[in-house]
This record gives structure tokens, C-alpha cells and sequence, in this order.
């Protein structure tokens, strides 16, 4: 169980810094002017996401051995596991926007778009992360 809130503990440090990105880059870009992100913005997002994926990996390992300290659980776990493979899918997605974030730098190409598309993505994974804390919550408190 303490790697269980390890686990969360790590994921919500890192999404903490990985949100103050995430709304700078929204700032610089709601201008008249967009200034948009640099490739000092995209090494600190790529560097967060991998942050985030070590962290959701951890998570995810974490979670398997939960089953067997809570046997009768299992549904509630695998509700966990569930959230946590979405969470996986939105990273991708995120993971996505920033290489698409770069090309507009190295072709010096309006951002606005792909920025909203990573806001919208980041807000999706933010909605996913609550819904598997809360899950884990519950399970935690079961035990």
C-alpha cells in the first residue's frame, strides 16, 4: 500500500508542474501577439511526460498487487487498471500534440491550434487522473 501512495504522491507533484506548463503555454498563446512555445517549453513538457509515465507505470504496478491484499476487490481494481490504461492513451495523445508543437517551432508555424489540442488533452488526462485517485481512495480505505 505505501507504494500505492508513493505512487499517487509522485504523479501528483509532477502533473502539479506539468499543469503550470500547460497554462503558460495557454497564456503566451491567448495574446494578440502568440508567442507561443519554445524548445525550452517542449524539452520541459517531454521531460514531465516522462516523469508522468514512470509514475503511471509505478502506479500500475502498484495496483496489481493490490488484488491480493483486498481479495475481495477485484472489480474495483480492475475499474483502477481501466483508468489508468485511458490515462496511457491521453499521454500518447499529449505526447502527440508536443511533436506537432515542435514542428510548428522548426517551421516557425502558428501554435494556436495544437495548443488547444494539448489543453484539451491535458484536461482529459486531468479528469482521468481524479477519477482513478478517487477509485484508489476507496480501495485504500477498504483496506
Amino acid at each position: 500500500m505505501e507504494d500505492l501512495e508513493r505512487s499517487i504522491k509522485g504523479i501528483q507533484n509532477t502533473m502539479d508542474k506539468a499543469k503550470k506548463l500547460v497554462n503558460q503555454i495557454k497564456l503566451e498563446n491567448s495574446g494578440l501577439i502568440s508567442l507561443g512555445m519554445d524548445n525550452e517549453d517542449v524539452k520541459n513538457a517531454i521531460e514531465l511526460l516522462k516523469d508522468i509515465e514512470v509514475n503511471l507505470a509505478l502506479l500500475s504496478d502498484a495496483v496489481w498487487e493490490v488484488p491480493s491484499l483486498i481479495a475481495d476487490d477485484e472489480q474495483k481494481t480492475a475499474l483502477v487498471n481501466e483508468g489508468i490504461n485511458l490515462t496511457f492513451s491521453d499521454l500518447n495523445a499529449i505526447y502527440d500534440d508536443v511533436k506537432h508543437i515542435r514542428k510548428d517551432i522548426e517551421s516557425e508555424s502558428e501554435q494556436r491550434r495544437n495548443v488547444k489540442h494539448l489543453d484539451a488533452h491535458f484536461m482529459l488526462f486531468e479528469n482521468h487522473c481524479l477519477r482513478i485517485k478517487k477509485r484508489l481512495d476507496i480501495l485504500l480505505s477498504a483496506s
